[in-house]
């Protein structure tokens, strides 16, 4: 969503490119900081040149995108992303177009998913499959902003910092001279 903020005796216009990308702008007046508000958003309301066909199916790009991925991802990478695809997301989602995904049926998904027996790693894994394939529609074009952004929180994919933090542990003055002496 798309602001002006007064912020030390100066304007910021915050927002989201064409692209989805947050920016901010400075500006002197209130008034200076509408007008690039209205420009902005004019601007980010276009539709942008998309390399692809805009009325591609989520399986048509999967097929796209893991073609482009071979050059760049190892192949026990390739061979994962494949599986996650052809196993749990194109069953569900092959079908729909790129741009008629959104947040609510990619929580659906992932929802059913854990409901379904798959462990939270396997969960983990689709949503990070679904994620890279979407940031790189973002990249060609097809859709503004990845829906399958920041949805590992609300299921707890992700380890929460306690967690991480108790894998990483400093040694002890003990522990620290017996390893230097």
């Amino acid at each position: 969503m798309a602001c002006v903020r007064k912020r030390r005796e100066t304007w910021v216009v915050d927002y989201r490119d064409g692209m989805g990308v947050r920016r901010w702008i400075t500006c002197r007046t209130k008034r200076q900081a509408d007008a690039v508000l209205a420009e902005k958003l004019q601007q980010s309301r276009q539709l942008t040149r998309s390399v692809v066909d805009p009325e591609m199916t989520v399986s048509v790009y999967s097929d796209r995108w893991l073609e482009l991925l071979t050059q760049t991802v190892k192949p026990r990478t390739l061979k994962s992303y494949r599986d996650t695809l052809r196993l749990h997301l194109l069953p569900t989602l092959g079908r729909a177009k790129i741009r008629e995904l959104h947040r609510g049926r990619i929580t659906s998904l992932l929802a059913a998913k854990l409901t379904s027996g798959l462990s939270r790693n396997s969960v983990r894994l689709i949503h990070a499959t679904l994620r890279a394939m979407l940031n790189a529609a973002v990249d060609d074009g097809l859709i503004v902003a990845n829906p399958a952004d920041r949805l590992a929180r609300r299921f707890r994919l992700a380890a929460a910092a306690g967690e991480r933090q108790e894998e990483i542990k400093a040694m002890t003055r003990e522990q620290l001279s017996r390893f230097l002496g």
